[in-house]
């Protein structure tokens, strides 16, 4: 299971990186996560940010970064 975690948090989506954090909480507060059902749990969200475009789309902190050097180049 470390193993896995250790995989997921290597993904460089930062809305993915916090849904895993609280996954993460969960299996250290010995919610009954099997492999399997982790696995299907990353698995659907990670189709769902796909199918909506948040695949690596910036977050809040991002976007504020972006908008500060468009400004900057105007």
């Amino acid at each position: 299971m470390v193993n896995l975690f250790k995989v997921y948090r290597s993904i460089t989506d930062s809305r993915f990186r916090q849904y895993i954090a609280q996954k993460m909480n969960e299996y250290d507060e010995v919610i009954n996560l099997s492999e399997d059902l982790l696995m299907t749990f990353f698995k659907n969200k990670y189709e769902m940010f796909l199918k909506s475009g948040k695949w690596k789309a910036p977050d809040e902190d991002q976007e504020k970064v972006l908008a500060s050097r468009c400004r900057l180049k105007i």
